[in-house]
């Protein structure tokens, strides 16, 4: 009877650990085929807004506004499963993958760049756009960055109320 007894746990826990690596083989699974977007706009020489925002995997967004915009710091929302849907058809239909790596015809450091920066499926880029980008790409990225960074309740994370004005620093 006490050797049933070890057999019975011995199968329940060799049961109980492959449930446990079929979870985290869905998981790891599911992480690889979600989106991870990153968005940032960055300075010039002016007054250009430099921010950037992030949709990580699961839905949550977090934008940084650093300089030149109105909301400044670290805020965090979680997108509904709709605007999920939505963000994912505009990257879908944006297609970053044909485009080239860099865009920067004048090698010129004054003038503002877009970066996008993405993960899905397995497949990782990074798009830098200042100038010479195809008409329709800046459109598509300010897009899914009006999507992500301007609607929705963000709650703040961290950093200052207001921008210091350069005397101030």
């Amino acid at each position: 009877m006490p050797n049933a007894f070890w057999i019975v746990l011995l199968i329940g826990a060799m049961w109980l650990g492959d449930c446990q690596a079929q979870r985290r083989s869905t998981a790891r699974s599911e992480l690889k085929d979600s989106l991870y977007l990153k968005i940032s706009r960055t300075g010039c020489y002016g007054r250009c807004p430099i921010d950037a925002v992030e949709l990580l995997p699961g839905g949550k967004v977090r934008y940084h506004g650093i300089r030149f915009v109105a909301r400044m710091g670290i805020y965090e929302r979680k997108l509904s499963p709709d605007e999920q849907k939505e963000v994912l058809s505009l990257f879908q239909q944006a297609d970053f993958g044909k485009y080239q790596e860099l865009y920067d015809e004048l090698g010129a450091t004054d003038l503002p760049a877009v970066v996008v920066e993405y993960r899905h499926k397995g497949f990782s880029k990074r798009i830098v756009c200042r100038t010479g980008c195809p008409d329709e790409l800046p459109k598509n990225i300010e897009q899914l960055r009006g999507l992500l960074a301007e609607k929705g309740n963000f709650q703040k994370i961290a950093g200052s109320e207001e921008e210091k004005s350069p005397k101030d620093e």
